[in-house]
This record gives C-alpha cells, sequence and structure tokens, in this order.
C-alpha cells in the first residue's frame, strides 16, 4: 500500500501497486506500468485486505508495475471528496492518480512512466476511454470492456446519482462519444453483443464517433458474451494487447538512449509523407457539415431534420456526379475519383439511415400521438422569440394531457412488464431525443425567465417526469431491430421529401471552386508533431530533433523556394512552435520565477507573473518585433483615443466630460429579467444584413442558420460574466437562485449597449463564423493556434462595425466603446501583471477605474485572465490582433489591392494564423527560409 497527495497538495490518496519478482529498484531496468480502474463513485475499490488476484500475477510476470488507486470522487471518505464527481464523471479521480503515480515513481525510479497503460470494465470501461481522451499526456495506452461512454444512454437509476438531472451541457463534456475527437494513445476496446447491462450502443457509437474523427484503435465484440470484460479470451487479448504496446522487458536504454534505432529514426519520414489533397478537404466539408446539421436539429424524426438532411444528401449526390462525369482538363485523377466514390458510399450509407429514422418517425408518431407538439415546442429556433408564458403553459398542459392516454395505449398485453411496449432501438432512440430535446427546454427556461417560473415550471416538471416514465415503457425487441434493419436495406422506397427551403443554399456544395486548391504536405507533419508524444517528458526530449529534421526537410523532393505558399507558412509556423516549446522547457527550468500573487480582498483571486523572458518568448512566437514595454504604449495611447471618445458621447447624452456618469446611465439601459434571449437574436441577424448590405464578407446561408443558444449556468457565470460564443452561444444574465446584489450586477454587466458589441463578436462575423471556418478551411492550423487571430479578429469587427455607424443610440454607443476600453485595458493590466508590476487586486482597480465595470465582473475578468486557463498573451491579443489587422486592411484594401470582401473571405479561408503570416498569404509573397516575417506596427 502507498499513500502520496493528491491534487490539492493535501488529502491523502491510497492506493495498491504490485511489483514482478525480478524487480530491481538498483538495476537501470524500466518497468511499464498498467493501471486497473473502477472509478465508480457508489464506492471505493483499492482492496482493504488480501485476496487472490491471479490476473495480477499474469501482468507480474509479464514485466508490468500493477496499480490500483482510489482518487477523489470515489465514496468512503469525506463529503468534498465524493462531491468533486458531481456533473464531472470524466475528472474520475485522475489528477489524484497521476500525482499518486508520480509520487510513487520518485520512491521507486524504476517505474517508467513513459509507458503507462490504463483497463477498466462498465465503468472502469468509461473511466479508461475518459484516461485517453482527456488525459493523453500520460496514458499510452488503454483497454475499456464494456464501457458507459455516455451517461445519457444508460440507466438513470445509476447515472442520475452523479451527474444529476435534468441533462445538461456537463454530460456532453462527460461524454467519449462527443470527445472522441481528443483520443490520444492506443485505445482498445472490448464489447459484448449481449451486454443487459450497459447497452452495447455504447460501446458502437464511441466506434463510429472515432472513426468519422479519423481516430484509430482496435475492437472486439464478443458475440454470446454479456456484460463482462470478455472472460479468459478477453483477458488475453488485453494483456497481449499491453505488451503489444508498452513492451515489458525493454530496458531503459529504448526511451532515453540517443544511439538506439528507434531515436536514430527521422521524426519526419519525408518517403512516407502524403499529400493533402482538395478532395480530402472536400471529404471534410460533407462531413463537418453533415454533422452540424444534426447538432442543429437534434431531434432525428423530426420533419425539418428529416427534410434537410434529404436535400444535403441530394445537393452532394448530385454535384459529386457532376465531377466523376468530368472529361478532359476537369476529369478527376484516380486518387481524386477514389476519395470522390468514398463520398459516394458515406453518402448512400447516410441514405439508409434517413431512411431508417423515417421508418421510426412513422412508428414513434403512432405510438406517440404528442410528438409533432413536442418537437414545436422545444424547436430550438423558440429560444430567441418572445416568451408568451401563459400561451406556453397552456401548449405544456396539452402535452401533459396527451402523455398517459399514451401511455395507456402502450400496452400490448404481450408483455411479461406492465405497461410497456416492444419497440425497435432506432425507435427508442428517437424517444430518447425527444426526452433530451425536452429537458434542454426546460433547462433553458428555468430560472432564467420569470414568466416561466411563474406559469410553465411545475407543469413543466410533472410533464418532464410523465414523459421519462412514458420512455421507461418502451423496450428494445431485437426482432423488431433486425427487421427494421432489413427492411430499410431492402426497401427501394423514396427518401423523405427534400426541403422546399434549403438552409445551405441554392449553390451548395460548390464543389468546383473546393477542388481549385493545390495540394500541400506540411498539414500531415502538423498533425503528426500535434498527436505525437503522449507524456510531455518524451515529447520534450524530442524537440531538438523536431527542429534537426524541420531545418533539413525537403517537401516532394523539393527545396523551399520551390514549395506552395501554404506550404512556407506551415512551416515557419512549426518551426517557431518547435523554438517555443525548447525555450518555454528552458525557462521553466531555469527556476528563475516570480513568486505568486493573490489579492488581499479575494482568496480565490490568484495567479503567477510568469516574466519578462516569457512575455517576449511569445512575442517572438507571434511574429511581433515589439518590447513589452512598447505594446503598453501603444495600448495607453489607443485608450486615450476611446476616452476622448466616450467623453464625446457622455456629451451627447447631456453629461458634459463625466464618462463614468455617462457608463453608469447606460448599465441601466437593460432589458427585463429573461428577454436578454429576444434581444440577442435581433441583433445577430442586424449584424448579419449590415454585413450581407455592405458586401463585406461572405457569410454562407448555413453558417448564419446553425448557431444555438443556452443560458450559462451561475457557476459558470462567476468566471465568465459575459456570454460567450461560437457555434453555441452562452447567456449570461440573472437567475432567480442568484442574490439581489448578484442579479442587479449581472443585469447591468449585460446591457444593451455592452450587447451591441458582443453579439457579433461572439457569433457572425466574429468567433462563430470563424470556427464554422476553421472547420473547413486549413483545419491543421487550429492545433497551433492564436488568440491575436481567433480575438484580434473578433475585436476587429468591433472597430470597423462602429466605425461604419452600427451603434445606433448614445449608449450603444457608450457600450461598444467600453469594451474597446476594455481591450486596451487587458493589454495593460496583463502585460503589467505578468511583468510583476501588478497585483491581482491592482488590475480589478484599474479595470473600475478605467473601464467601468462592476466590481464583480471586473474581478471574474481578472480571475480568468491571471489564472493557469489562458496563455499570458491571451488578454493582450484582443486589441493587439485588431489593431494588426486593421493596419492589414489598410495595406490591403485602402491601397485598392483587394475587395472589402476579398480581404475578409481570404481572412477566414487561410485558417488561424499570427498576423504577421497572414499578411504574407494575403500578398501572395513567397517567404525565406532563413527570414520569418516580422510584425511592426506603423
Amino acid at each position: 500500500m502507498f499513500s502520496a497527495k493528491g491534487r490539492d497538495g493535501e488529502t491523502d490518496i491510497w492506493g495498491l501497486a504490485c511489483f514482478p519478482e525480478d524487480y530491481d529498484a538498483s538495476s537501470d531496468k524500466k518497468y511499464p506500468v498498467v493501471e486497473y480502474i473502477y472509478a465508480g463513485p457508489h464506492d471505493s475499490h483499492v482492496p482493504k485486505s488480501f485476496r487472490s488476484a491471479p490476473w495480477h500475477r499474469a501482468y507480474l510476470d509479464a514485466g508490468f508495475i500493477v496499480v490500483q488507486i482510489d482518487g477523489m470522487g470515489t465514496a468512503n471518505r469525506s463529503k468534498a471528496f465524493h462531491d468533486v464527481c458531481w456533473h464531472n464523471l470524466k475528472d474520475a479521480g485522475f489528477p489524484d492518480r497521476i500525482a499518486w503515480m508520480k509520487a510513487l515513481a520518485k520512491e521507486h525510479p524504476a517505474m517508467d512512466l513513459e509507458r503507462v497503460g490504463i483497463f477498466g470494465t462498465s465503468a472502469g470501461g468509461q473511466n479508461t476511454g475518459s484516461a485517453l481522451l482527456f488525459h493523453g499526456d500520460f496514458y499510452d495506452a488503454g483497454v475499456a470492456a464494456c464501457g458507459c461512454h455516455d451517461n445519457r444512454m444508460d440507466k438513470a437509476s445509476w447515472n442520475e446519482q452523479w451527474m444529476g438531472y435534468p441533462v445538461g451541457d456537463h454530460y456532453s463534456e462527460c461524454s467519449n462519444i462527443d470527445n472522441a475527437a481528443n483520443l490520444v494513445g492506443d485505445l482498445f476496446l472490448i464489447v459484448g453483443e449481449l451486454d443487459t447491462n450497459v447497452p452495447p450502443e455504447s460501446t458502437l457509437r464511441f466506434a463510429d464517433a472515432l472513426i468519422k474523427a479519423g481516430k484509430d484503435f482496435d475492437m472486439l465484440v464478443m458475440p454470446g458474451v454479456g456484460h463482462s470484460d470478455g472472460g479468459a479470451y478477453g483477458k488475453r487479448r488485453t494483456l497481449e494487447f499491453f505488451i503489444e504496446k508498452l513492451k515489458p522487458g525493454n530496458s531503459a536504454e529504448k526511451s532515453t538512449s540517443e544511439s538506439t534505432p528507434e531515436i536514430a529514426t527521422p521524426l519526419i519520414q519525408t518517403e512516407k509523407l502524403q499529400p493533402q489533397t482538395a478532395w480530402m478537404d472536400i471529404q471534410n466539408h460533407y462531413q463537418t457539415d453533415l454533422e452540424t446539421l444534426k447538432r442543429r436539429l437534434p431531434v432525428r424524426v423530426s420533419e425539418e431534420r428529416l427534410s434537410q438532411t434529404s436535400a444535403f444528401l441530394k445537393a452532394w449526390e448530385s454535384k459529386l456526379q457532376t465531377a466523376l462525369d468530368a472529361e478532359g482538363d476537369e476529369a478527376l485523377s484516380e486518387s481524386d475519383i477514389e476519395v470522390a466514390r468514398e463520398l459516394q458510399s458515406a453518402i448512400n450509407d447516410e441514405k439508409n439511415v434517413l431512411k431508417t429514422d423515417l421508418d421510426s418517425s412513422e412508428k414513434l408518431r403512432q405510438l406517440a400521438p404528442f410528438v409533432d407538439q413536442l418537437i414545436s415546442l422545444t424547436d430550438l429556433s423558440n429560444r430567441v422569440k418572445p416568451l408568451d408564458g401563459q400561451a406556453m403553459a397552456a401548449d405544456v398542459q396539452t402535452l401533459n394531457e396527451s402523455l398517459p392516454a399514451s401511455m395507456e395505449g402502450s400496452d400490448s398485453g404481450e408483455n411479461t412488464e406492465p405497461n410497456s411496449v416492444s419497440v425497435s432501438q432506432p425507435v427508442l432512440d428517437a424517444a430518447a431525443d425527444l426526452v433530451d430535446a425536452y429537458e434542454s427546454w426546460q433547462t433553458f427556461y428555468e430560472g432564467y425567465h420569470p414568466d416561466f417560473n411563474w406559469w410553465v415550471l411545475d407543469l413543466a416538471k410533472d410533464t418532464g417526469d410523465k414523459l421519462r416514465a412514458w420512455k421507461a415503457t418502451l423496450k428494445v425487441d431485437e426482432e423488431l431491430t433486425k427487421k427494421q434493419s432489413e427492411q430499410v436495406a431492402s426497401d427501394s422506397s423514396a427518401l423523405p421529401a427534400p426541403a422546399e427551403t434549403f438552409v445551405f443554399g441554392e449553390a451548395y456544395p460548390p464543389i468546383q471552386t473546393w477542388s481549385q486548391r493545390e495540394a500541400t504536405w506540411m498539414p500531415t507533419i502538423v498533425r503528426r508533431f500535434t498527436r505525437r508524444g503522449r507524456d510531455r517528458e518524451k515529447k520534450a526530449a524530442q524537440l531538438p530533433r523536431w527542429k534537426e529534421d524541420l531545418a533539413a526537410l525537403e517537401l516532394d523532393g523539393k527545396p523551399f523556394e520551390e514549395w506552395s505558399l501554404d506550404d512556407q507558412v506551415d512551416w515557419h509556423l512549426l518551426t517557431a512552435e518547435v523554438d517555443t516549446q525548447i525555450e518555454r522547457k528552458r525557462i521553466e527550468d531555469s527556476g528563475e520565477k516570480l513568486p505568486p500573487a493573490t489579492s488581499s480582498v479575494e482568496k480565490d483571486l490568484s495567479g503567477t507573473p510568469v516574466g519578462r523572458e516569457r512575455i517576449e518568448l511569445e512575442l517572438r512566437r507571434q511574429f511581433i518585433d515589439h518590447s513589452p514595454e512598447e505594446l503598453i504604449e501603444l495600448a495607453e495611447r489607443e485608450y486615450a483615443i476611446v476616452r476622448s471618445e466616450m467623453v464625446r458621447v457622455a456629451q451627447d447624452m447631456g453629461l458634459g466630460d463625466d464618462w463614468k456618469a455617462a457608463v453608469e446611465r447606460m448599465k441601466n439601459h437593460h432589458v427585463a429579467p429573461g428577454q436578454q434571449p429576444v434581444l440577442i437574436g435581433e441583433m445577430a441577424e442586424q449584424s448579419v444584413d449590415w454585413l450581407r448590405k455592405r458586401d463585406w464578407i461572405t457569410v454562407p446561408p448555413f453558417a448564419d442558420y446553425c448557431w444555438r443558444m443556452i443560458m450559462m449556468t451561475p457557476e459558470r457565470q462567476k468566471v465568465n460574466p459575459f456570454f460567450t460564443g461560437g457555434e453555441v452561444i452562452s447567456v449570461s444574465f440573472p437567475t432567480s437562485e442568484m442574490s439581489p446584489s448578484d442579479k442587479r450586477q449581472s443585469l447591468r454587466g449585460n446591457n444593451i449597449g455592452y450587447a451591441r458589441a458582443t453579439v457579433h463578436h461572439e457569433l457572425i462575423p466574429g468567433h462563430h463564423l470563424q470556427m464554422f471556418s476553421n472547420e473547413r478551411y486549413q483545419p491543421h492550423r487550429r492545433t497551433m493556434s492564436t488568440p491575436f487571430w481567433l480575438e484580434g479578429l473578433a475585436v476587429y469587427w468591433e472597430l470597423k462595425l462602429y466605425d461604419d455607424g452600427f451603434a445606433r443610440t448614445p449608449e450603444e454607443r457608450m457600450g461598444m466603446l467600453v469594451w474597446r476600453a476594455h481591450r486596451c485595458a487587458r493589454i495593460i493590466f496583463s502585460l503589467n501583471f505578468h511583468l510583476g508590476r501588478f497585483s491581482p487586486d491592482q488590475c480589478v482597480d484599474f479595470l473600475v477605474d478605467n473601464v467601468g465595470f462592476e466590481r464583480r465582473n471586473a474581478t471574474a475578468e481578472v480571475r480568468r485572465s491571471i489564472g493557469p486557463s489562458y496563455p499570458p498573451l491571451y488578454q493582450a491579443a484582443y486589441m493587439l490582433g485588431a489593431l494588426q489587422i486593421r493596419q492589414l486592411h489598410r495595406e490591403m484594401v485602402l491601397s485598392g489591392e483587394m475587395t472589402e470582401r476579398e480581404f475578409h473571405d481570404s481572412i477566414m479561408e487561410a485558417g488561424m494564423l499570427p498576423i504577421a503570416m497572414l499578411r504574407e498569404i494575403l500578398k501572395q509573397e513567397p517567404l525565406q527560409r532563413d527570414e520569418p516575417p516580422r510584425w511592426k506596427f506603423n
């Protein structure tokens, strides 16, 4: 038994470690580690007494050190220890487990923490998946048997004890399926086809998500086997998997010697490189758009989902066939034809899925006449419409009254369980969509809209209970599932009628345009760098080799000067990233650090300044040729301009030069509780109309359609006092459970003037459109992301829209100016903090005094800014990036070289880049290998 401190440095974490018989701490031999995990919160699991464990012996004999640990979130300790699991099953105590193993390795240096495996069954299978999705920098290989990979899929009686009800965003955050794209390491999935504890569907959907994310993994489906690790066969395969992946018995020199063949092998093997072709990008467009459409229309049996998906597949099928039929110069190459055929196959598969959904729709509507009413009630587009509480209550009452009748009618009289009905698995999945949609609808309004709480809440809770009870009466019949599958496969009937108004637009998909992009080689290398090496120390040790390989790199046998501009840009990006990581490690190892800084007012407001050397390093990583002092001076000049404009607006408001009084008046110009979603919907529509009328940028119809809205939890509002965006905009506004003071500050902090800037910052043309483009154009560049593009471009649009008169009233102008002042202030306070000049309290005071923020909101901003979640230049990047793009606009558009639309579309299609590199893309000027571009403000 071994005890070590957990994540907090205080709590004792207990675990068991077993060592091979030949273990010799004094030798140079290194032993890989295998952890057996079961982190179910209902109990603790490390043995408390001696007992037989034959499988331990097999692993020890193979040369592994075996460990078993109870991390935070398991039972039989304190309430605080147990509460870690609440809404947070993905945690599984991993920070404690990793700390425990590192502490044990200090006492037993023969433990090789560069080779760590993990395996478990049931909840342990879920935990194993989470280990490689969320902690792939530590765990190298895992075997997940019959795991519950999404807690929405398994029995509520167990999962809701830990994940709570109603279903919220935390379910998705903890889902292995939703986070499959994060997989790092070697994964082996095992599932029994007759599992009656955790549905096999859970593992199959996880596998499906991994495939769609392009992740490699192993899988074993065992016929006739239930909920288990596969018995003797599964145990043998599991041990063999770890022997293959972790290679026990190899000496320490394997991972440390510079002279071994493994180390000598180039990290970039040019002879094995494959180019990224335009048709690969087209394939990505298809998959990304289809997945986004399904997220926007989550109920698979809704008429809109069926008709829009049908139109989508029809459009792709037609354009693909046109491309395949092309002749002469437009004829596809053999490799492109192969990709196009793969796309055709994927479309045919999706057509079968759609036929299944259509058939399930008909069957479900026969069982539940309330389906269409529930879909109409929970339609996501309703969230930006005014709420009539009395009318909504009447709708919910009708739904409520229809549920008992549906339940009574579901008793077939032939089932072993009373009031149950046999259905196929797809019908049950569709029913689950309805329940999820209802719970999401209730979560959106509950506590946020007074009319909902007054008119609807009690009735909504009762209806939700009845709806879940109705779903519980549906039991999967394997014969019905098989029959439905065979019927769909053999059925030549038509698909659902395509939507008359196609949300993607008439010209979609523009395959001819997309296919013009030239092939590039660097994306493959960039992806390999960002994926390679699961252990931080091992990856850090490889960085010098990466630097050497990049310095000697030739692509397709050509020297740097003959590469495409995109490849030249990516080479400089990757080289800069490698150099920066090497220098970060050197700075960290030097031990020359500034002490942590803690607020004297707020106990949880603290951070550690990174120091001048690190700041200058990060500026070089962004190709910015300025000192921190020069940037602070630039911010102070910009702030003076903003302050002058704020005084002018205050005068327009009849308040003389008192801009603070004007800000105070503006803060009280807010909508009533519950009305913020409507305001956001209106402003989002206005910003898109503004852009389209001026022909400033292409706004794809689907991008305008696919964004969604949720309400931010009170807990998140403590860190994010203003709403955040992307494909999902999360609205920060008062809830019924807040204190009166917090309610007032939330209302004032999310006033109409502020929203005039933040809505388009978070949606279109800001973060939603940016991320929409990043997923479809140059997606590999997201892996080396930069806030100077992500945040800087969104703030650039704030400046441009303000200058064009988008703010209609003095209050709206003041709101947009406060945000601009805030961006300037972020440069000043964040750089001064990291240089050791400002304390956390001084940062808060600076925002309150110079921007006019509420102290609660200013504190939350500083807490987020100086904490460990954001890199040191992130806050400064908002305004600095905006000023860079504004300067670039002068160079490219005001000079007449590009139109507004060409300029902004090119930025979106270039992907996420430091602005100095973006300039080279726009100017189409070849780069020199030894002379990376540098940015100077003029």
